[in-house]
């Protein structure tokens, strides 16, 4: 929860330039909906205290996004950025070497910001590119450990084909969305509704792209089910 926190109010004030009122009250409303909404608090339990490598990467990979956009927006100081840097690298070899669910979708978006700082001509697009193939050196690595094929074998599951996969994920992702969202999921959206319209309006910046970077998201939230 304290990643996501993070996350989430460093997009609303360097991305949007949000007030930090006014970040805090969208990020702690997300929160607490994941919360409160738990299907089976006991599974909750079990998924905070026994699979560590589950919801330790999925952190990691949370915080590494929020360095990313720390980056994005370079500090007066030159040491915080290098120290920025420096947790980047030590998180990316974390997660590339952790869950698969976590490590495809974080693959994915280190692809997607090192084009963007690229096609932006950021500061730190040469550090973003050294941190995206650090991190699918040691991914590549993850996925190819003897033991891993091993464990599928045994596991049983049918091996899928890249273009199989794609399809799968995108299907169990529309299905989860589907059985998941609720009318409290609606209620919630609606009364963040004006502090993100408010946000949105102070920024000289016309989305013109909106509906490519929907479509971008679901399928980053897709990765997350691609078969292993």
């Amino acid at each position: 929860m304290l990643a996501e926190l993070i996350l989430f109010t460093v997009i609303l004030r360097k991305l949007l330039g949000a007030d930090i009122l006014r970040s805090l009250t969208a990020s702690l409303g997300v929160i607490c909906l994941q919360v409160l909404l738990t299907d089976v608090p006991v599974e909750a339990f079990f998924w905070f205290t026994s699979a560590i490598c589950y919801t330790g990467c999925y952190n990691a990979a949370i915080l590494l996004c929020a360095i990313l956009v720390w980056l994005y927006f370079p500090s007066q100081k030159r040491w915080k950025g290098i120290l920025l840097a420096a947790q980047a690298v030590l998180l990316s070899v974390l997660v590339a070497g952790g869950s698969y669910v976590t490590g495809i979708s974080m693959a994915l978006i280190l692809a997607l910001a090192a084009v963007w700082c690229w096609y932006r001509k950021c500061s730190c697009r040469w550090f973003v590119t050294a941190d995206f193939i650090i991190y699918m050196v040691c991914f590549l690595l993850n996925v190819m450990a003897p033991g891993n094929m091993t464990r599928l074998d045994s596991s049983g599951e049918a091996v899928s084909s890249v273009a199989e996969a794609v399809f799968l994920s995108l299907r169990e992702a529309a299905l989860y969305l589907q059985d998941k969202s609720s009318f409290s999921c609606v209620v919630l959206g609606v009364m963040l509704a004006p502090v993100f319209l408010h946000i949105v309006q102070e920024r000289k910046y016309r989305y013109p792209l909106r509906f490519a970077v929907s479509l971008f998201s679901f399928g980053l939230f897709a990765a997350q089910y691609a078969p292993n």
